[in-house]
């Protein structure tokens, strides 16, 4: 395993650029060695090879050991890039979606301000119908009160037009008014009859004329004037009669059965 752990994401490791280490002998020998007298031992230039060997293998073990820590920390160069660039991403995504938080509050913000305003538009409404429903409840006692009052107004309509004529006209024809003015006319046709009848007496009675053998003379008159007084009391309009048989007659109908009519209009 490497000897490089990864630091925080954030956190760019410090990098050691380690050189390339060219040791000598004098270098790579250990002091001990250098005053360690060689008794015994092969001579000096094989021992100078051997450790020059030695040397240079442990030149190239350091080498190839720099070369892979260059290496891991280039990898680490690598994706520490990538973590500060998906870094870099996140903090853009996060400013994206903090805009979009901001916008989500400033529309349930409007749509606050909107419920707010609905629930009190709500509310009068609710104060509007009940005034309503009062002001309907109101009508509909006066719808009522006018049904009672149509209802009364019809039998009284119809009762004027069945009977309260015929009262009418009955009253009219008893009254002390109307038979004072009819037996006014009744005694001035009797006066004017009779000063006729006076004059044509003695016309006649100077010609020599008896009363039979005039012309003139009608002994049923006495019986047709006693006829005529009792069918005129009996008598019943044909006007109240219709009246009668059409009670629901309309103002207009009422209007034109009842109005006065010349009797010398022809067809009439």
């Amino acid at each position: 395993m490497s000897a490089l752990r990864l630091v925080d994401e954030d956190v760019v490791p410090e990098t050691h650029v380690v050189p390339k280490v060219v040791l000598g002998i004098s270098a790579i020998a250990s002091p001990s060695e250098k005053q360690v007298k060689l008794v015994g031992e092969p001579s000096s230039g094989m021992l100078l090879e051997t450790e020059m060997g030695a040397a240079e293998e442990r030149a190239r073990a350091l080498n190839e050991e720099v070369e892979r820590y260059a290496h891991e920390l280039q990898c680490q160069q690598v994706v520490n890039d990538s973590i500060m660039h998906d870094n870099e991403c996140q903090q853009e995504k996060l400013r994206v979606l903090e805009g979009k938080v901001e916008m989500a509050h400033e529309f349930l913000d409007e749509k606050h301000a909107a419920l707010d305003s609905a629930q009190d538009d709500l509310m009068t409404s609710r104060v509007e119908v009940a005034r309503l429903q009062e002001e309907v409840q109101g009508l509909r006692v006066k719808v009522q009160r006018l049904g009672v009052s149509q209802r009364t107004l019809v039998r009284d309509w119809e009762w004027l037009v069945a009977e309260g004529c015929q009262r009418v006209f009955e009253r009219i024809r008893g009254s002390n008014e109307y038979v004072q003015l009819l037996g006014d006319v009744n005694s001035a046709c009797m006066a004017v009859g009779y000063q006729n009848g006076l004059r044509a007496g003695y016309k006649y009675a100077a010609q020599g004329t008896v009363l039979e053998d005039s012309t003139c003379y009608d002994p049923t008159a006495q019986q047709w004037m006693t006829d005529a007084t009792l069918a005129l009391a009996a008598v019943t309009p044909s006007i109240l009669s219709q009246l009668a048989a059409t009670p629901h007659i309309s103002l207009d109908e009422f209007q034109a059965l009842t109005s006065v009519v010349d009797p010398n209009t022809p067809g009439v």
